[in-house]
């Protein structure tokens, strides 16, 4: 599970996996990974990316953020290996 807090993080992440020549691989990663986004402005920014978010929480706030991405973890990451066996 990928938690972003902030779009900042985004431009950094992209930037580094650019730098790095790993771009590709990372998106190939985090189509696989659960995506957890605070808010609607980093969630904007991820779907801009190309990126799916898979959890937004009920308020924008960390403490929001983390109890609800660990209370549904386990739900999301089925889904999520369940879509990755059907695309394949």
């Amino acid at each position: 599970m990928a938690l972003f807090t902030t779009s900042v993080q985004l431009a950094h992440l992209f930037q580094t996996a650019e730098e790095m020549k790993l771009e590709e691989a990372m998106r190939l990663g985090l189509s696989r990974t659960v995506v957890a986004s605070i808010g609607p402005t980093t969630s904007e920014e991820l779907q801009r990316r190309g990126i799916r978010v898979d959890l937004e929480p009920s308020h924008p706030k960390m403490g929001f953020l983390v109890k609800e991405a660990a209370e549904q973890s386990g739900e999301l990451l089925r889904r999520k290996r369940q879509g990755s066996a059907t695309a394949g």
